[in-house]
């Protein structure tokens, strides 16, 4: 890429898109690009010899490659021999790409003498001036250019765009606002006006420009929200965006515009409150029926803000209980209801700030959910809840009967439906959390040969290599684990991968692998949830086999399995323990890490925490963990994101 294909990269990432952001130079690519289709005009280049068309594309050629000299010779020639406008724009370009700027200005003045297109030359002599630092020059050439044709919108165009390209914002809207006075039409120019308002923090200014230019034509509001998106992020941006917009709305309640894009700032904000109220606003006054507020209450519960979601996902089942609607709010209810529990468990919140705990929202999402059942018994969605209500008896609830009753049902019911697959997976987990590896293997056997290929057969075959594993067949699982390795893309490889560095380094000394097969056992006890049981046979592993390389693996599980039981100090005393005794292990960096996090979020020790936080990064610098480990330490001491 050459020096003048840079600028127009970066100064392409702040321009205004559209044929009203084009660039004059933009239109000398235009041409050039016209130049290299010379055999397929053949009326157009009619004075155009082969002979100049391979030296044409040599020169191009010259210039991809930064050859700059080289293109430079060819193109003088070129057009020495036949002033071709393609010529012309490509060796004014070539000039500039070797900062030959006097030399592109010339160029540019000798053609004014005969051309009579004076605004585009004209502002790309201006642009050329600038960059070569003879502003005074450059700005004489702007105003020529713009008393050149001064009742065209067109030549305001044009001028913008040669002073925006060299970033002079404030001149640029000058030369727009001039533009409307000379042509008196204030609704011109409203998209760039908006762009450089920005540019300028101008904020309230601009988002003047892009209300005008909805209120011309509301398709134009996905354009502004694209738009503003750019500077959201930006202090400030988004609070003098929002004054401006609620003024108007409360000019033009009825404009749903205003009020979408409103509710979007008040998104953009993270202020889901006032932008409930927006969106209800909207439901209300276009007679959606809930619509709006259901795709709201989406985007609050994607963003973590479960409390607005539960009030517009309520407020839609007590005023529309009745429509079509209804089912999907009720489903979302249940959804959200569990990635509220889902959150609150991976950030350690024992409660929210409405008192409740993790365990109730699964209960609130379990009943929504039945509820759902119960309801709508013939919508084609059913099959997935049932499989919703099935896996929150399994994983959370633990409740196998209940579980077997809502997969057999999925099964026997909906034979052909998507969820029948994923349910007959799912019924394999419960064969194995029950102990009956052989049901378990015979279940998934069956669905891995249905499927063959995708990501539920790949899981399919990763559970059937664990219950190898855990039978002690370890030359079956590897075998199978061989298989599934070679894709890397998915989460299904990648546990397939921690299997297999899980039987390289646990196999032997012993020929019966003992110890891998105390640690397999311990596996299988940790799924049927029998944790003491695998407390104490890991327990034994440590101490049988004091030199195995599983036994800081074994370690890393023991504390793990602490802090499911909810034994914290446990739990923490052996995370720690083990980066001293084994600081070596595969395992070290993460153990210290989930060491920190208890102290963080259950003994709740903050100072400590951050001592071994810094640890993690001091100790292990490679370790995928330190980023997070610094963002920790920023959080607990309050420094500024």
């Amino acid at each position: 890429m050459n020096h003048g294909d840079t600028r127009d990269a970066a100064i392409a990432t702040s321009q205004p898109a559209g044929p009203r952001g084009l660039s004059t130079r933009w239109i000398f690519a235009v041409l050039v690009l016209i130049a290299g289709t010379v055999f397929a005009t053949v009326p157009v280049w009619a004075q155009t010899t082969p002979d100049e068309a391979a030296r044409f594309q040599l020169a191009d050629t010259y210039l991809r490659a930064g050859q700059f000299d080289r293109a430079v010779a060819i193109l003088e020639g070129l057009y020495d021999e036949n002033p071709q406008y393609a010529y012309f724009a490509k060796l004014v370009n070539a000039f500039e790409s070797t900062k030959r700027y006097d030399d592109a200005i010339a160029l540019i003045d000798a053609r004014l003498e005969t051309d009579t297109n004076a605004v585009t030359l004209l502002a790309e002599k201006a642009r050329l001036l600038h960059l070569a630092r003879r502003l005074d020059e450059a700005e004489a050439a702007w105003q020529q250019a713009l008393a050149s044709a001064p009742s065209e919108e067109m030549t305001y165009r044009l001028v913008y765009q040669s002073v925006t390209d060299v970033r002079e914002f404030e001149q640029a809207a000058g030369i727009l606002r001039q533009g409307r006075r000379a042509l008196r039409d204030s609704s011109l120019f409203q998209q760039e006006l908006g762009f450089l308002y920005s540019m300028l923090s101008e904020h309230a200014l601009a988002m003047e420009e892009y209300l005008a230019l909805i209120a011309r034509d509301q398709r134009q509001l996905s354009n502004v929200k694209s738009r503003l998106s750019r500077f959201s992020g930006q202090e400030g941006v988004v609070a003098a965006s929002v004054e401006v917009v609620e003024r108007h709305v409360r000019e033009e309640p009825l404009n749903r515009a205003f009020r979408e894009l409103l509710g979007w700032l008040y998104l953009e904000a993270g202020l889901y409150a006032p932008a409930l109220d927006t969106y209800r606003a909207i439901d209300r006054l276009e007679s959606e029926q809930g619509r709006v507020l259901f795709t709201f209450a989406g985007q609050a519960s994607a963003a973590k803000a479960f409390d607005v979601a539960l009030e517009a996902y309520s407020e839609i089942l007590e005023k529309h209980d009745t429509r079509p609607i209804a089912s999907e709010a009720l489903r979302g209810k249940a959804e959200m209801h569990r990635r509220w529990a889902e959150s609150m468990l991976e950030n350690g919140e024992s409660v929210d700030g409405n008192g409740m705990t993790a365990r109730e929202h699964y209960q609130e999402s379990l009943a929504a959910f039945e509820d759902y059942a119960a309801r709508y018994p013939s919508s084609p969605n059913l099959p997935y809840v049932l499989l919703d209500i099935a896996r929150l008896g399994q994983d959370v609830f633990f409740d196998s009967e209940s579980t077997r009753t809502r997969l057999t049902q999925i099964t026997t019911q909906y034979p052909t439906h998507a969820a029948a697959d994923r349910a007959a997976f799912q019924m394999g987990l419960l064969h194995l959390t029950e102990g009956n590896l052989t049901d378990a293997r015979l279940q998934f056997s069956r669905l891995e040969e249905r499927l063959r290929t995708g990501d539920l057969a790949e899981r399919a075959r990763y559970e059937i290599a664990l219950i190898h594993f855990y039978s002690g067949e370890f030359d079956a699982a590897e075998a199978l684990i061989g298989a599934l390795k070679e894709n890397t893309s998915n989460d299904t490889a990648n546990d397939a991968i921690g299997m297999r560095v899980l039987l390289v380094e646990g196999r032997g000394p012993d020929s019966a692998s003992a110890a891998l097969r105390a640690y397999a056992s311990a596996e299988l006890l940790t799924r049927q949830r029998s944790f003491e049981a695998a407390l104490d046979t890991l327990r034994s592993l440590q101490s049988r086999f004091a030199g195995h390389a599983l036994v800081d693996d074994a370690l890393f599980r023991q504390a793990g399995l602490l802090a499911t039981t909810n034994d914290w100090e446990g739990a923490y005393q052996l995370f720690a323990e083990l980066p001293l005794r084994h600081p070596e292990s595969h395992l070290a960096d993460r153990s210290l890490f989930r060491a920190a996090e208890l102290q963080e979020r259950e003994l709740n020790d903050p100072a400590k925490a951050i001592e071994l936080y810094a640890r993690v990064m001091a100790d292990y610098p490679g370790s995928l963990l330190t980023n997070e480990a610094r963002q920790r330490i920023r959080i607990l001491r309050g420094d500024s994101l």
